[in-house]
């Protein structure tokens, strides 16, 4: 069995942090998801994640502003995702994550500890939400239209050229501070040759 837990402090009631992280109608704020489709009911739905994975969910339990658990299970997996809301003192939210999930036959399971690591999922879910949790979902998605235009801009429009490093400022970087490491690894290989021109 595989398990995992992240969490999460929000700048923003409980109940907002609720709101969204147990929502299975607006999932729009969730980075890995294509689409959601309900089974009998809406507490029972299969998740189609952005690269054709599926992943079914059943709720089990919900306590407002406390606890939520759900099953989960695919063809290879069986498990269930707890969150459990804490309300602080300064109207913040402290949201904890985790999963336990079982994955059959072994071999996948130990592949799956190369492909899927779980706490990057689950940390993934938590950040994904912030944005709607600390500043409400019409300015996250303002927000985040506005970053797909700057992300859109061209570079020169962006930084003036006075702005940019020159080929000598990147080489000094590179040389005087990435490759630290290495040359001190040449400083220590250049004085054991002295000491065995010496000895």
């Amino acid at each position: 069995m595989r398990k995992a837990g992240v969490w999460a402090i929000y700048e923003a009631p409980v109940e907002e942090a609720w709101k969204v992280l147990t929502s299975r109608e607006d999932v729009s704020w969730r980075s890995d998801l294509k689409k959601i489709q309900y089974r009998s009911r809406t507490d029972d739905y299969v998740e189609h994640s952005n690269d054709g994975y599926q992943l079914g969910f059943v709720v089990v339990e919900e306590r407002p502003y406390e606890y939520y658990e759900i099953e989960t299970w695919s063809n290879e997996t069986r498990g269930r995702r707890m969150f459990t809301f804490e309300s602080r003192e300064d109207n913040t939210a402290r949201v904890i994550l985790q999963e336990e999930m079982k994955i059959k036959p072994f071999f996948i399971e130990w592949l799956s500890r190369i492909f899927m690591p779980l706490e990057k999922i689950l940390g993934t879910h938590l950040e994904d939400a912030r944005g709607y949790i600390e500043m409400g979902m019409d300015e996250a998605v303002k927000d985040a239209e506005s970053r797909e235009k700057e992300a859109a801009t061209p570079l020169g429009e962006l930084y003036c050229d006075e702005d940019m490093p020159t080929e000598e400022e990147l080489a000094v970087y590179d040389t005087d501070y990435l490759n630290a490491d290495d040359y001190m690894q040449d400083d220590d290989k250049k004085k054991k040759g002295e000491k065995k021109q010496t000895g």
